[in-house]
């Protein structure tokens, strides 16, 4: 089974002016307002849209999901393999403005033109070695559910305050391939919560987690459609990596990176309001390091 896959990002620069006085209109709840969720110093997805290009060439269109009138600088947006879609162009008005991806993620299936499977990536997700379409299908063509070892199964693991498992960031940090048919399906089964979730313009801990929701439904009623592959199996080909202020801590995980050479990477950011100014330089040294070249989504100006 060879079917057409697209990549859906969803990317936000919090830097931005435009952006923060948007923010700051919408509210004043300091939560809501960390630069950790928003900030987007490193350009990761810059250098995700390289990793794609080097270790997965066999996708067929990206999508960047963002708010308008945000656009990532360095963006060739007239590329025929890229589309970068506005919230609005998807999102009903009266779901929006949004800052929540829960919300976000529950319209992904009326994104106009997006293949009936697609990987859904954060912007700080990378590929570090090659990927192949048989790392989300099986040999029978059936899709790979992983990370179910660990209570994902059960109905109460889709809220984010509860049944909370130490070192599940690892588990729940990587792409991951959506049927969009059985996305659709799946809002249906708890229509009340999807609908408070949807008015919940942040991320409120009674939200539901779109990716729990999605692999609690391939379990519970797509069973013949797939094949479980245990919490084990994806730790072998994946890697959580925080971004602290801690020099020797962060590199230490990026030799382990190196060592490892998994398949996917996150660069999770849990430094402070203030970015410690050498933990970003070591990390833009990896990342032009190792993704070197451009990818043809970017302006011959930038690096």
């Amino acid at each position: 089974m060879k079917p057409k896959i697209d990549i859906v990002f969803t990317w936000v620069n919090g830097n931005q002016n435009e952006f923060l006085l948007n923010l700051q209109k919408n509210t004043n709840n300091p939560e809501n307002l960390d630069p950790k969720r928003y900030r987007d110093s490193l350009e990761t997805l810059k250098y995700s849209l390289r990793s794609i290009e080097k270790y997965a060439p066999w996708y067929n269109h990206i999508f960047i999901v963002t708010q308008r009138p945000q656009r990532p600088h360095w963006l060739i947006e007239s590329h025929p393999r890229l589309t970068l879609i506005y919230h609005d162009e998807f999102i009903p008005a009266e779901y929006l403005p949004t800052f929540n991806p829960r919300v976000i993620q529950s319209f992904f299936h009326k994104i106009t033109g997006i293949e009936e499977y697609f990987l859904y990536m954060n912007d700080d997700y990378l590929f570090r070695n090659t990927i192949k379409k048989e790392d989300f299908f099986s040999s029978s063509g059936r899709i790979k559910v992983y990370g179910s070892l660990v209570g994902i199964p059960l109905r109460f693991r889709i809220y984010a305050q509860k049944g909370q498992i130490k070192g599940m960031p690892r588990l729940e940090h990587s792409p991951f391939l959506i049927v969009k048919s059985y996305w659709e399906k799946m809002l249906k089964i708890l229509p009340k919560e999807i609908e408070n979730t949807r008015r919940s313009p942040f991320r409120k801990p009674e939200n539901i987690r779109m990716d729990r929701l999605y692999r609690f439904f391939l379990l519970r009623y797509k069973r013949k459609r797939i094949d479980v592959m245990w919490f084990y199996e994806l730790l072998q080909i994946s890697f959580f990596l925080r971004i602290t202020e801690d020099k020797d801590h962060v590199t230490a995980q990026l030799n382990q990176v190196e060592e490892k050479q998994p398949k996917f990477i996150c660069l999770n950011d849990n430094q402070g309001d203030q970015e410690n100014s050498t933990i970003n330089t070591i990390m833009e040294k990896y990342l032009k390091n190792v993704y070197s070249l451009k990818s043809e989504f970017e302006q011959t100006e930038s690096y």
